[in-house]
């Protein structure tokens, strides 16, 4: 399994099918709702937390 910690929009664009910009839309939805600032990253276990998911779920459906 792979060490990275953050989750990019790329990431979310192999999970979810959307395109770059509707991938990052989501991506700022979720920050948003943790009150994440711009600058900062949003890691593989918040996105699993707000999707009711596991973060080995997640990195699995990417093969990391």
């Amino acid at each position: 399994m792979s060490s990275r910690f953050f989750i990019t929009t790329k990431d979310i664009m192999q999970l979810t099918g959307k395109s770059y910009p509707a991938a990052y839309k989501e991506k700022r939805v979720v920050m948003d709702a943790l009150d994440k600032k711009k600058h900062q990253k949003l890691s593989f276990k918040e996105y699993a937390d707000f999707f009711d998911q596991t973060t080995d779920e997640i990195k699995k459906s990417l093969d990391l």
